[in-house]
This record gives structure tokens, C-alpha cells and sequence, in this order.
């Protein structure tokens, strides 16, 4: 009777149409963009040279759309809650020696905050602008003495008001380039353009119909490296700049400009601890800063974080078609440090312990993977890739709303 319960709760999972998110990474500590030690099919987002190791496959990340926040922590004509994600998936595919994929609905997390940010600020020139949907990513790699691999992405906007007329646009698009020799490998991201046009009088400083104001970002990198010291021990090194400037249409002078810093250098470990269980952990030291001007007062404000992180994760067969896995991180020691016209505050990190588990189960050729729970709380680490992590949504408590929430299907044929 037992066996034909667990089989019955498996298959729920499995049938369920409910939301869904990057479970397996997120349940072991990671960023749901990939890793910079932990072998997996996202790990595409950063270096695309990944493609040649995952041929032949399907990915589904149900989620929920109607959000205005790449994570779906913020609602648009929905109103989703802040464990669902926005769907999104691909396939990849071969064509002779050479690999290539199409992937759907991938948002960038950095220009959502981006977005969120200036559209958050009140008593300013500040309006509502819209950010990317309908993202598409190609992806192409092949293998010649090394494997590399490059991947463009785009996504866009638009809407018109029938009450002013003012047209609002978004647009966005980059490149990926990355290649992975033997124990090396080194990936670049380059955020070519990101512009959004026309914003919302919110505040009833805009004049709506001109639809002059415009927030454009700067020329983003994420530039980085992995080196492979043994089978279980592979160090790390990332650095990424980017920002935006604001330009409320009124002058020449950029009204408000941010430029973005972070640094990350790490080390990964990964061990098979039995025939059918692996330990994982990661140890980095981090640092953000982040300056803003404001061009109509002159004002200067940076704002700097420092950040030693830890996490522990584990991955284990209980049954031939079930896994288990689970992690724990918190920042060992990080602070908070802000400068201004009216002095320094310094704050240390508080909250940062993490504890995620999920479920993997595999079907002949599909796999499913859930994200069981998480107790919330501030990130403990920046993410692999430079945008944000997004399991801060639970409680800790074990439920099948948070589970069936966190759903994604691999299909490899």
C-alpha cells in the first residue's frame, strides 16, 4: 500500500499543471542560471559551450506569465505569489558536428531590478517604464580541439496608451561566448543595448504625451573563469560591471545615472560520497559596490557590500527513479557599507541562512524535478551569473503549493 502511495504522489507531481521553478540548482544552493562547479544543462546561460554536452533534449519550466519581474515577484495584469516563476524552456538539437538550441522566455533578473528600481522611486521625475518579455536565446557550438559555443539573445516591448497616445518600448539584446578546454574553461556575457522609452506619469511631473524620457543601460559584461583543480575541486573567478542612466527628456543632463561592480573568486567542491550520493560545497569571497549620481543636485551616493558565503549540498538516488537533495548557505561574515553627503553607514549582514530541498524523478527519458521548500531570508551569496536568486519564497514548511510551483520537465531524445 505504501509503494502505490509514493508511486500516486509521484505521478501527481508529475500530471500536475501547476507553476513552476529551476528546482534542482536553487534545491542544491545555486543560482537558477547555472553553476560555476555543478554540472548542469543551465549552466548554458553563462558559458554557451555547455550546448555540446546537453544534445538532443527538451526543457520545460512551467511558471506563471503576467508578471513584471523576471522571478515573479511583482504583477502586472496577474498577481502571482513570490514562489512562482515565469515559464519558459527549449530544446537543443544537432546538425552534423555542430549543436545548436532555441530557448523561450529566459528574462534577465538584472534589468527586471533595473526596471523595478527607477519605477519604484517617488517625488521624482520618476515614471513607470515596461521591461523585456518574449525573450528568445539561439545558441550554436561545436567542438574543434576545444568545445565552444555562442548564444544571442533578444527581448522586447511595446505598448501604447489610448488615452495620451504616448507609445512605450522596451528592447534589449546581447551575445554569449564561452568555450571549455579540458580542465578550463572561460565564458563572456555582453549586454550590447538595453533601452526602455516612455514612462507612465505616476507622479505628474512627466509630460505623458512628449514620451521623451527614456532609461538606457550601459554597456554590460560578465566576464569569468573556471579551472578544474582536480575531479573534486574546481576554483572560480567573475566579474561583471553594468548600470543605466535615467534621462527624464527635460535637459541635456542625464538626471540619474547607477554603475555596478561585483567581484567573486571561490572555490567548488564536489565528492561521491556513496555508489549513489554526492556532497557539494562552495566557499567565495564577494563584493558589490554600486555609485549613483543625480545630475540635478550633483549628489554622490556609493554604496558597497562585502560577502564571505558558504553552502553545503547534497544530492542522493533513494530509488532508481527517485532523488533527493537539499542544501544549506549563509554568509559567514559580510557587511553592508554606504557613503553619502551626510556620512558612512556601515551594517553587518543578518538573515542569511538558507535551507532548500527538492525532489528529482525520472520516467524512462523524462525527468521531473520539484523544489520542495525554502526557508526565505536574504541571499546568501550574489548569483553565479549576476542576477538574481529567487528562493526566498516559503516558509520552511513541507506543502504541496510550494511544491507544485517549483516544477520543471527534461525530456532528452
Amino acid at each position: 500500500m505504501r509503494n502505490y502511495l509514493t508511486l500516486a504522489f509521484a505521478l501527481l507531481i508529475a500530471a500536475s499543471p501547476a507553476l513552476a521553478s529551476r528546482a534542482r540548482l536553487e534545491a542544491l544552493g545555486e543560482s537558477k542560471n547555472g553553476s560555476l562547479y555543478i554540472d548542469d544543462s543551465r549552466n548554458i546561460f553563462y558559458n554557451p559551450a555547455f550546448i555540446n554536452n546537453y544534445k538532443k533534449k527538451l526543457w520545460l519550466e512551467l511558471g506563471t506569465s503576467g508578471s513584471t519581474s523576471a522571478d515573479g515577484t511583482a504583477a502586472d495584469t496577474a498577481t502571482p505569489s513570490t514562489n512562482q516563476m515565469k515559464p519558459e524552456g527549449g530544446f537543443s538539437n544537432t546538425m552534423g558536428d555542430f549543436a545548436y538550441g532555441l530557448y523561450l522566455g529566459h528574462e534577465s533578473d538584472r534589468t527586471w531590478n533595473f526596471i523595478s528600481g527607477i519605477n519604484s522611486l517617488s517625488g521624482t521625475p520618476y515614471g513607470t517604464f515596461i521591461g523585456p518579455t518574449n525573450a528568445i536565446d539561439f545558441f550554436f557550438g561545436g567542438e574543434a580541439g576545444i568545445k565552444w559555443g555562442a548564444n544571442v539573445f533578444y527581448a522586447g516591448n511595446e505598448s501604447k496608451s489610448a488615452t495620451n497616445g504616448m507609445d512605450q518600448t522596451f528592447s534589449e539584446y546581447g551575445v554569449r561566448l564561452g568555450v571549455i578546454a579540458s580542465q578550463f574553461q572561460a565564458f563572456a556575457t555582453v549586454g550590447i543595448a538595453a533601452k526602455a522609452v516612455g514612462a507612465q506619469n505616476v507622479n505628474a511631473l512627466i509630460d505623458t504625451t512628449g514620451a521623451t524620457d527614456q532609461l538606457k543601460g550601459s554597456l554590460a559584461l560578465d566576464l569569468g573563469a573556471t579551472y578544474a583543480l582536480s575531479d573534486n575541486h574546481t576554483v572560480f573567478a567573475k566579474f561583471t560591471t553594468n548600470g543605466f542612466e535615467y534621462d527624464n527628456g527635460a535637459s541635456t543632463a542625464k538626471y540619474l545615472s547607477v554603475a555596478n561592480t561585483t567581484a567573486e573568486l571561490g572555490i567548488g567542491h564536489k565528492k561521491d560520497i556513496t555508489k549513489n550520493s554526492n556532497v557539494f560545497a562552495r566557499f567565495e569571497a564577494a563584493y558589490a559596490q554600486q555609485a549613483t549620481t543625480t545630475a540635478s543636485t550633483g549628489a554622490k551616493t556609493t554604496a558597497k557590500q562585502w560577502n564571505l558565503p558558504l553552502s553545503i549540498g547534497v544530492e542522493t538516488a533513494a530509488l532508481s527513479w527517485l532523488t533527493i537533495r537539499g542544501s544549506i548557505a549563509e554568509s559567514i561574515l559580510g557587511q553592508n557599507i554606504g557613503t553619502g553627503t551626510s556620512g558612512t553607514g556601515r551594517s553587518n549582514w543578518f538573515g542569511s541562512t538558507n535551507v532548500a530541498a527538492g525532489l528529482g524523478m525520472t520516467f524512462g527519458d523524462v525527468q521531473i524535478d520539484g523544489l520542495v521548500a525554502t526557508t526565505g531570508g536574504a541571499n546568501s551569496s550574489p548569483d553565479a551569473i549576476g542576477d538574481s536568486n529567487s528562493n526566498t519564497a516559503t516558509n520552511g514548511t513541507f506543502g504541496f503549493s510550494n511544491m507544485l510551483t517549483r516544477v520543471s520537465m527534461t525530456y532528452n531524445f
